[in-house]
């Protein structure tokens, strides 16, 4: 019997060693086989004092969003109205005179001159009666000349008168029409020049 259990372990350990496993040993018990666990490396914790946590809910931090095109749209729409306001005011600007000899040359037809007298009849002696008086003159006569034109119409002496245009202003006696480029009717109101006060 010994011999017979002898060749049946001898012919288990062959069958054993061809099919690649380990011999058993005579009254071999296995146990619980352990499970290995792969290595795995640990990150270190960042210091919590550089860690700022996120709000929940919040997303990353991004930058303002660009203007919408109708907000630029208006700018530009500003920036024009400022250009075409600029360019009207400059236009309003009076514009350069020509040399009087210049314009007397081109303006050879006598200029209407129209004197607007007031209606005051405090200056009795003076027919204020708000009448129009015309003269046609050269563009090249004096403002003097005009004025003695008026005297012989009103009475109202040259050195009283006052003669004021709407775009030239006050003008004076040495002054002519060709000097401020004046031509075809021209008005001018007439005033009185009054003394000035005494000072006390």
């Amino acid at each position: 019997q010994q011999q017979q259990q002898q060749q049946q372990q001898q012919q288990q350990q062959q069958q054993q060693q061809r099919q690649g496993a380990a011999p058993l040993t005579p009254g071999f018990v296995p146990g619980p086989v352990a499970r290995v666990v792969p290595h795995t490396t640990m990150t270190p914790m960042t210091n919590r004092s550089q860690y700022t946590p996120a709000r929940p809910g919040a997303g990353p931090i991004l930058p303002p969003p660009p203007p919408p095109p109708g907000h630029m749209m208006r700018q530009q729409q500003q920036q024009q109205q400022q250009q075409q306001q600029q360019q009207a005011e400059e236009a309003k600007e009076e514009p350069k005179l020509l040399p009087e000899a210049e314009w007397a040359a081109k303006h050879t037809d006598d200029v209407e001159v129209v004197i607007l007298v007031p209606k005051d009849d405090s200056r009795g002696k003076w027919k204020f009666d708000g009448q129009r008086l015309s003269y046609k003159v050269p563009c090249t006569t004096k403002f003097a000349d005009v004025k003695n034109k008026v005297t012989a119409d009103i009475g109202i002496p040259r050195n009283k008168q006052k003669l004021k245009h709407a775009g030239v202003g006050f003008v004076k006696d040495n002054q002519t029409l060709a000097l401020h480029n004046l031509a075809g009717v021209v008005e001018f109101e007439l005033g009185v020049k009054e003394r000035g006060r005494k000072r006390r």
